[in-house]
């Protein structure tokens, strides 16, 4: 429906003191008194006005016309121009200092919690696309630190591009607060709560906050097609990108964008007093019966098919038929909320597929083909230091052209050649590294550190067309691009061909790369990691063609060992094999020393069906064959499930998230605990040595995905 011609013309309206009724105001429409008489005069949309009740006494909302209109004037329709999303406007070390228009209270007395609706002033000076995020960097010194700033931390943008204002200069976020309780005491302890969350909810209005971005490609709206169907999951606070899509399908005026199609809400929140936004996407579920659905999941209120706690999940396994449906024919899926959201959902989707015969890895593997599957989990991030660096090189991955390897078309390259300029697969990339950092630095989109100078080195070639463009120029006849399943001997015999000799650039471009003339970019610690790796294997062909199966890396501390068994005359030259599958990773040897310190890194490549790890003990003899001098297996299983589980471990704080229990059939000398620290997932195991008359181990795992 077409707007009305009718002005919306401000309208004062005189209200109480009682502030319990603001939330209310804000999300719903209510009848109000106006000179005594009674009009409903449609949602009151803006939350800086609203918060400025408080000082004048007054809202001022749209008008009662706004009863027969159906979407609300934006501007500047200038924000509808870009053909892409802006992206990193403000750097962490260079942020936009912004202004807190309001802080408002968005759950009722009984949630467990406070989470607040935070509306903040960026004067258009840093727009957005709905489904970004911005960075805040909470004031203060970082702790760990000294003398510098605390980390930026992200936040989804609850909002559309042109704000709760609609005039492009607010961006709202949708923040819950992090509160600490010592177990013990069951009291608050304000030492260990959330930095950043705290700042946020207790700010006022006209308070300055540093922000950074926008960031974010994933949860970007498609809107090539306006009649596209669009499934929503969430738990908490993970609503907020979902509240911006919605406003701007079923709220704002755009004359660039009207959607036709189906929008469907799925969420998850503990209790009727903890829904987020909830009479405003009722509002909608009242005027857009047939182009919007809402599903509520409340834990502690409603009971699942089985007599449980309703969650999210359930939710979705109850309509799966339906869902499946609207997958297969097209349809978006997106998911955004805390932590452990995702392996529920993730079982009950692959049970409703075997249901239906089919397997959800490769409905999954389609899905994100089609880029039908967005995901995005906790948004409120603790961000390292050069985030905005490797946000720069996600973003250059994310685009079409370079999501197959640039040298065999294998789809969701995770490697890229630094000093090339080009995103390769697995398998390709052990072929890289042999040609020489000279000719290619390899490194991971997601595991390695990467300096402004590399991702400019990527960002300057442009991807993977153009730098092919020129190291594909001329393929003779006779020669064939290699396959994502071709051969080693085929893969490496291109690639050397390619890169080292430059047999298909121009004659004239051909510049042979020798041991003088290396690049000058630095080799960071994971090229030792994937040195390591490589060695590690029984070729260079099983390293090659069997990465491509593998899950993650897992990166072993040997730290110490303690009372070894004597093999000697009076002592031992110990060292560790640690054996996982066929692949074997060695420590060097400590002479004459029961006691010895190694604090040596050993990596192992896991594969999808791993087992555990044999650590074994040697002493190092010259003239014999080496003595056994104890051995332990390691179960890395909890460990991987519960970084599985918990995701990107960058967005979590420092904290436990599993544990291996000792027990009588395993050689743990005391549980050791899975543990978020520093953005990593690790694990410290102290292991007794079996088969040996005395002896124990401590090592520090790991865990590293390929796929996050």
């Amino acid at each position: 429906m077409a707007p009305s011609a009718l002005s919306q013309v401000p309208v004062a309206v005189p209200i109480s003191n009682d502030t319990s009724s603001l939330s209310r105001s804000l999300f719903k429409s209510n009848n109000v008194s106006f000179h005594n008489k009674l009009w409903t005069p449609g949602l009151c949309l803006d939350l800086k006005i609203a918060n400025s009740r408080l000082r004048n006494r007054f809202v001022v909302c749209t008008s009662v016309q706004q009863a027969s209109i159906p979407k609300v004037g934006v501007s500047p329709l200038s924000l509808e121009d870009a053909k892409e999303p802006p992206l990193h406007l403000y750097k962490n070390k260079e942020p936009y200092t912004a202004t807190i228009v309001s802080v408002e209270r968005l759950v009722g007395p009984k949630a467990p919690g406070e989470t607040c609706h935070i509306v903040i002033d960026h004067g258009g000076n840093v727009p957005y696309w709905e489904g970004q995020s911005y960075g805040v960097i909470p004031p203060g010194e970082n702790p760990k630190k000294p003398g510098t700033p605390h980390n930026v931390r992200l936040y989804s943008i609850a909002s559309t591009r042109y704000g709760d204002s609609f005039d492009g200069k607010t961006a709202s976020l949708c923040v819950r607060r992090a509160v600490y309780y010592d177990p013990e005491t069951g009291k608050e302890d304000p030492s260990k709560n959330g930095v950043c969350s705290n700042f946020l909810c207790d700010s006022k209005p006209g308070d300055k906050v540093q922000i950074t971005g926008p960031s974010g490609k994933i949860m970007l709206l498609p809107e090539d097609n306006p009649n596209a169907t669009h499934i929503m999951i969430a738990t908490g606070t993970g609503v907020a990108p979902f509240r911006g899509y919605l406003r701007r399908m079923f709220m704002e005026s755009v004359p660039t964008f009207r959607f036709g199609g189906l929008a469907w809400l799925f969420l998850g929140v503990a209790n009727s007093d903890s829904l987020l936004y909830d009479e405003e996407f009722s509002k909608y579920l009242r005027e857009y019966p047939d182009n919007f659905r809402y599903d509520r999941a409340l834990s502690r209120e409603q009971k699942n098919r089985s007599g449980g706690k309703m969650y999210v999940q359930d939710k979705i396994e109850e309509y799966s038929d339906e869902i499946f449906r609207l997958l297969d024919g097209g349809a978006h899926i997106y998911f955004c909320g805390l932590k452990g959201m995702m392996p529920g959902i993730q079982d009950t989707l692959k049970k409703v597929a075997e249901q239906r015969g089919e397997s959800w890895d490769q409905k999954l593997s389609q899905l994100k083909k089609n880029k039908q599957w967005h995901v995005e989990l906790l948004h409120i991030i603790r961000v390292p230091e050069n985030y905005a660096g490797k946000r720069r090189l996600k973003d250059l991955l994310a685009q079409p052209d370079n999501r197959t390897c640039a040298d065999c078309g294998a789809p969701d390259p995770k490697w890229a050649s630094a000093n090339i300029g080009v995103f390769i697969c697995l398998k390709c990339c052990g072929i890289h590294r042999s040609l020489g950092t000279h000719i290619s630095k390899v490194l991971s989109v997601t595991l390695d550190e990467w300096s402004e100078e590399e991702v400019d080195s990527m960002i300057e070639v442009g991807g993977n067309v153009s730098a092919n463009s020129i190291y594909e120029a001329y393929i003779p006849q006779g020669v064939s691009k290699p396959g994502p399943d071709a051969s080693h001997e085929l893969r490496a015999k291109f690639i050397r061909a390619k890169y080292e000799s430059q047999e298909f650039l121009k004659p004239s471009l051909r510049i042979l790369s020798s041991s003088s003339n290396k690049s000058s970019l630095q080799a960071s610690s994971s090229n030792k990691i994937m040195d390591s790796f490589g060695r590690s294997g029984s070729s260079e062909n099983s390293v090659c063609e069997g990465m491509v199966e593998f899950i993650g890396l897992l990166k072993a501390k040997v730290l110490r060992g303690a009372n070894l068994a004597v093999r000697d005359m009076l002592s031992s030259d110990p060292y560790v094999v640690l054996t996982l599958g066929h692949q074997k990773a060695q420590t060097s040897v400590v002479k004459s020393n029961l006691n010895p310190v190694w604090n040596e890194e050993l990596m192992l490549s896991v594969p999808q069906d791993y087992g555990a790890i044999k650590l074994q003990v040697f002493d190092h003899d010259t003239f014999s064959a080496d003595d056994i001098m104890g051995e332990a297996e390691i179960d890395i299983h909890s460990m991987i499930t519960s970084a599985t589980a918990f995701g990107d471990p960058e967005m979590f704080g420092n904290m436990q998230i599993g544990k291996w229990l000792k027990s009588g059939d395993n050689a743990l000398m005391e549980d050791s605990t899975v543990n978020i620290v520093d953005g990593k997932v690790k694990q410290f195991v102290s292991l007794k040595l079996q088969n040996v008359e005395s002896g124990e181990m401590h090592l520090e795992l790991e865990w590293i995905p390929l796929d996050h």
